[in-house]
């Protein structure tokens, strides 16, 4: 079976931490260098120029 990891970057940012107001924004880093930004899915308030991380899964 194969292993691959990746780091999660989430900044909270300066905003209050209120649900209508704060980034669901981050970026995930892949073991090869590759990088990706994903989002909660816009019905969660997620960018949707962003990968939704529930849409990406496999």
């Amino acid at each position: 079976m194969s292993e691959h990891k990746i780091t999660l970057t989430w900044k909270r940012g300066d905003t209050p931490f209120d649900y209508q107001k704060y980034s669901r924004d981050h970026t995930w880093r892949f073991d090869g260098g590759h990088e990706m930004q994903a989002s909660a899915a816009p019905a969660y308030l997620g960018n949707p120029k962003h990968v939704d991380p529930e849409e990406a899964f496999v």
